[in-house]
């Protein structure tokens, strides 16, 4: 997944097509998320300060310790630290907690104390899942960095060059460590909350293809295998009545057979038509000069 953080539509569905008894479960996935967030926004907030500090300190130091052998600790803390703080954890939570009401009002925070009359769909929920687990492996990984290089720091610190500029890195690192600890317990927390409501969207019945309208005439799918069943029955059923119908129709033209003949010096089919109805015979048109001479 990019490091970049780009969620998903959500899709968002109304809340009474969502099983009534599943509700619970939702108030309590947003009541989990909305603990989390002030957490996230206390921790971070600090963490920031800790990791402004200590960006002044590397700049401060860079050019007179950089051949030491503390200082690639140093600089892997900044780097773990800054990619931590980029992940946008309070802004993750914030769009998971969005796609629950209708954030299409002027004042957004305010909808979040209204009742949710909305959900997202699993594969919403389902990247920020993933994106939670990425985000708590980086955690558990910048914990182990951390505790890296507070051993460094210590073992360095016992040399007592620049002692004051050790202790105080060993002090915003000792600090920050305690903080992402902190903060990886509360992802924890947060991903579990969120892979239980994933399984819950994710078993849900998928939503009805469009209903048969104009009295099952109008069927959407092309597809044969997907047809329902019953709009067959009709349509089959239908066709039939329509044929016996009109056979009973008497019919108003003479019927009339054709003959098909091959024409052998042009090579194609013609036909000929019979007619069955017989032609009257023509009668001779008697004129002024039979008449008179009684013909």
């Amino acid at each position: 997944m990019s490091r970049l953080y780009r969620p998903p539509p959500t899709n968002q569905r109304p809340r009474h097509t969502l099983d009534q008894a599943l509700h619970f479960s939702v108030d309590a996935v947003l009541k989990n998320l909305k603990k989390c967030r002030n957490q996230y926004k206390t921790i971070l907030a600090t963490f920031q300060d800790e990791l402004d500090i200590l960006e002044r300190l590397y700049y401060k130091g860079k050019n007179q310790h950089r051949s030491a052998l503390f200082w690639k600790r140093v600089a892997e803390t900044r780097r773990y630290g800054s990619r931590l703080t980029e992940m946008n954890l309070v802004q993750l939570i914030d769009d998971m907690q969005y796609s629950f009401f209708d954030t299409n009002t002027d004042n957004a925070k305010k909808a979040l104390k209204g009742a949710w009359a909305y959900y997202p769909d699993a594969q919403f929920v389902s990247y920020m899942r993933i994106r939670l687990e990425l985000i708590s492996n980086l955690a558990s990984k910048t914990h182990a960095r951390l505790s890296q290089a507070y051993s460094s720091l210590s073992l360095a610190m016992q040399s007592g060059a620049f002692i004051q500029y050790i202790v105080l890195l060993v002090a915003i690192v000792s600090r920050m460590n305690i903080l992402t600890v902190e903060l990886l317990a509360g992802i924890q927390h947060a991903s579990s909350t969120v892979r239980r409501l994933h399984d819950t969207l994710e078993n849900l019945a998928p939503p009805t293809s469009p209903e048969v309208v104009s009295q099952g005439l109008d069927i959407v799918s092309t597809d044969p295998t997907q047809l329902d069943p019953s709009a067959l029955n009709y349509l089959v059923s239908d066709t039939i009545k329509s044929e016996t119908h009109a056979s009973r129709i008497p019919t108003l033209f003479p019927s009339t057979t054709h003959d098909s003949s091959l024409d052998r010096d042009r090579g194609i089919l013609t036909q000929t038509g019979k007619s069955e109805v017989n032609k009257r015979k023509k009668t001779k048109k008697k004129d002024e000069i039979d008449a008179i001479f009684g013909f």
